[in-house]
């Protein structure tokens, strides 16, 4: 049991301090992409560290390799903690409580989805009566500078023909790719899932700050993809005059110049990271993520032995 309290307590640990160090890497010129998966991996390392401990207490003979467990021995002497057989009621009780959250997370994840799918399919067919189709956009008479994406079954850019007054034909296509960038990433999937891990485990602070980092985010991720296309000073013209001049409501679980990330969206784009290929950007990607699932899982691991160390160190 020692175990699986020391593997949660190091999830906790990971969970409480690893949204400061994220959110702080997004002032630097990391990829936001990377910082995306980062989030993501982390949280699954989080929740691999709970089934481990889980596993610890339900799984028979599960004392594990001599040394850690005579670690585990001494403080079980010391503290006197509880038998095998409470050890099996314990993971029993919170295999029950995961397969509780994990029940309520898909829960969550269906009503969003079904929420925005419906939001989405009579948002295009209101619009689809006021506007007109140029290739994969839809154009809505609008004096304000307006576009945004909707996922699902809707797929769809929608623009004001406010924007082509106000921005110039570069600045146009920089906002459209942004909004092919939503589309192509399935930003509008990450939303969903990162609201429904929020809602479900809001006592965590990974998680409760999810739903506000992935949507920053994406943000991020979409403006590099647009300024590779167009350019990062014509994107940044473009979101100057389209977060000056937005005056119609873009509809909920619409993706667009959200207030929230300008400010770190211009700072981004104001400067000029170096330009690698494809294949280093896939491969740091791929490393990144591996990486946040190890090192959320490691900590408690780390933190386990560390604290039977302390614990034999005191006798």
């Amino acid at each position: 049991m020692t175990t699986s309290i020391l593997l949660v307590a190091g999830a906790l640990l990971t969970a409480t301090f690893a949204p400061r160090v994220l959110t702080r890497l997004e002032s630097t010129n990391s990829d936001p992409l990377c910082l995306l998966w980062l989030w993501w991996s982390m949280v699954l390392g989080n929740l691999t560290s709970a089934g481990l401990a889980v596993a610890v207490l339900l799984i028979p003979g599960h004392a594990g390799p001599a040394p850690v467990m005579w670690l585990v021995e001494q403080c079980r002497m010391i503290l006197r903690l509880t038998s095998a057989h409470q050890d099996t009621g314990v993971g029993i009780g919170l295999l029950g409580a995961l397969t509780l959250l994990t029940f309520r997370f898909g829960q969550r994840v269906r009503r969003g989805t079904v929420a925005s799918r419906d939001r989405s399919t009579t948002t295009m067919q209101t619009l689809d009566l006021l506007g007109h189709r140029e290739h994969d956009v839809l154009w809505v008479k609008h004096a304000g500078a307006v576009a945004f994406s909707v996922g699902g079954r809707a797929n769809a850019i929608v623009a004001t023909t406010g924007l082509r007054t106000r921005l110039t034909v570069a600045e146009v296509d920089a906002v459209l790719e942004h909004e092919r960038a939503h589309l192509a990433g399935r930003h509008h999937l990450h939303v969903v899932l990162a609201d429904a891990v929020g809602a479900v485990a809001r006592f965590v602070p990974l998680y409760r700050q999810l739903p506000v980092a992935v949507r920053r985010l994406v943000e991020l991720v979409a403006d590099e993809e647009a300024a590779r296309v167009s350019g990062r000073s014509v994107l940044r013209g473009a979101l100057l005059k389209v977060a000056a001049a937005s005056a119609m409501a873009a509809p909920p679980r619409a993706l667009y110049a959200s207030e929230t990330a300008v400010e770190a969206r211009l700072r981004r784009l104001s400067s000029n990271p170096r330009q690698r290929s494809w294949v280093l950007r896939t491969a740091g990607r791929v490393t990144v993520a591996v990486g946040g699932v190890a090192s959320s899982t490691v900590a408690a691991g780390v933190t386990t032995v560390a604290l039977l160390l302390a614990c034999v160190w005191g006798v």
